[in-house]
């Protein structure tokens, strides 16, 4: 039976992956309703679109028609109410609601990958961007459980690791890839002490697709992470098995690449264990050499356009 599910925010990239899966999954086997600011538009017959802001909150019930929804998948819930502010104006029944968190909402001070019954951080906002950022999506899994538990409607925590792949809009691989295609060098830090592990941007699109209707995803929690840890030399080694050539690779002490604005840890790790949904649902995380050669690709295209 066809699936009908809401997404907000699936206009760039882990939601982006999203729709374009799920639209091209079998054969109308989902019903897409999409919700964005209209920045980007899928032009696609199988995706009924949406242009408003969702803190626009009316328009939930005045722009969308009164439909009962299987799913709700949320990617772009960043502020407190955001959640709320959907299930209190949205005309028809919500059959399940699945959120987009990160894995950043751990204890900071936990040194090991961590899991889903781990400590999570006190979510204070205290004016810091990033600190903040991680702080109120805590706030809205809250929110979520506690709306979700009001409406009695069946919740699903999504928590990825660093999120990797074609259309990452961060600067993170695009930043290397770049200096890759000109054949510049990438800075690494010298016997970096800290690890980090990734997830494949359609690993985490076709998580979700998973959850949707499946009562084992129901109010639970689950981190996305592929089993496999990394520090800066190992990550670029991996760069270079990849895409078949060596990276150019200027090495650093510890101390000045701290001073730079490097995407991921320099000095402490921050792993995270996505065994859990892989056991639930017997999943495979792709492979990281596989995950970039098509980010590389994706990428080195475009700088190649550059000029």
């Amino acid at each position: 039976m066809q699936k009908r599910v809401l997404v907000i925010g699936g206009s760039y990239f882990v939601g982006r992956v999203f729709t374009m899966v799920t639209a091209n999954f079998g054969e109308g086997d989902y019903e897409i309703h999409m919700v964005n600011r209209g920045r980007y538009s899928y032009k696609c017959p199988t995706i009924h679109e949406y242009h408003f802001d969702r803190h626009e909150a009316a328009k939930f019930g005045t722009e969308l028609p009164e439909l009962d929804f299987d799913a709700v998948v949320d990617f772009c819930a960043y502020e407190p109410e955001d959640i709320r502010s959907v299930l209190a104006n949205l005309r028809g029944k919500v059959g399940q609601y699945i959120y987009f968190s990160t894995a950043s909402v751990y204890d900071p001070s936990l040194n090991t990958a961590v899991k889903e019954t781990d400590a999570l951080m006190e979510p204070k906002l205290i004016g810091h961007r990033q600190a903040d950022y991680v702080a109120k999506k805590l706030l809205l899994e809250q929110e979520l459980q506690a709306v979700c538990g009001e409406k009695n409607i069946p919740y699903t925590i999504l928590r990825p690791t660093f999120i990797y792949g074609p259309y990452n809009y961060a600067p993170r691989e695009s930043t290397f890839i770049k200096l890759i295609v000109r054949e510049m060098e990438v800075p690494c830090p010298l016997q970096s002490p800290g690890k980090f592990n990734f997830v494949y941007v359609k690993d985490a699109a076709n998580a979700a697709g998973l959850c949707i209707g499946d009562q084992r995803a129901y109010n639970k929690v689950f981190n996305l992470a592929e089993d496999r840890s990394f520090n800066y030399t190992t990550m670029f080694a991996a760069y270079g098995q990849a895409i078949g050539s060596a990276v150019l690779i200027k090495y650093i002490p510890v101390g000045e690449a701290m001073k730079l604005d490097l995407p991921f840890p320099i000095d402490h790790s921050e792993l995270c264990d996505g065994s859990l949904f892989a056991e639930t649902f017997g999943f495979t995380y792709t492979p990281f050499e596989t995950g970039f050669k098509n980010t590389y690709d994706y990428f080195s295209s475009i700088f190649a356009q550059d000029g």
